[in-house]
């Protein structure tokens, strides 16, 4: 079983403020993470560190409320240091810059991949020529083809050709 979570703080100096947070930061005890450090920055501290030795568990959650620690303090001239030797924590940290970014680019490739194709496929069947009223074309050579088959089923046969000269059909 993790151990429970905890928080201490202490201020070192006026600038200098120190969270020890001990257990799981996640979705439920990332907001009191947030608070301390937010009370903090509030309190004129513009060097804040983050000391992760006994925590045992980091979500999204709490990679959220440390970036938005950064922002603050950078905003302030500050800055956030953290303290860590888990390993598996230390790989969330690394996982969130280039997974993050090749997963984007991923996404993004292939929805421009998507696009050329369907361009592509749109292009090709287009034949350029433009038809005024394409339904009635289509409804006319439909009855064309009935009518055919109607005088076929009556066994009537008609077939014209031009005259040589080109003045009467034969």
């Amino acid at each position: 079983m993790p151990p429970e979570f905890a928080l201490s703080q202490d201020s070192v100096d006026d600038t200098t403020h120190v969270v020890a947070v001990r257990g799981e930061i996640d979705l439920f005890t990332a907001p009191e993470l947030k608070a301390a450090l937010g009370e903090a920055i509030e309190g004129g501290k513009s060097r804040i560190v983050v000391d992760l030795t006994e925590t045992s568990f980091l979500d999204s959650t709490a990679l959220g409320v440390l970036i938005g620690t950064i922002k603050r303090l950078r905003s302030r001239d500050g800055r956030l240091t953290i303290v860590n030797t888990d390993q598996n924590i230390a790989k969330t940290f690394e996982i969130t810059g280039k997974h993050v970014l090749l997963g984007m680019l991923a996404f993004f490739g292939l929805i421009i991949a998507v696009n050329i194709v369907m361009m592509r496929l749109a292009l090709s069947t287009h034949t350029g020529v433009v038809a005024e009223n394409t339904y009635r074309k289509g409804v006319k050579y439909n009855e064309e083809i009935a009518a055919s088959e109607r005088m076929a089923l009556l066994g009537w046969r008609n077939q014209m050709a031009l005259a040589p000269t080109g003045d009467k059909l034969s």
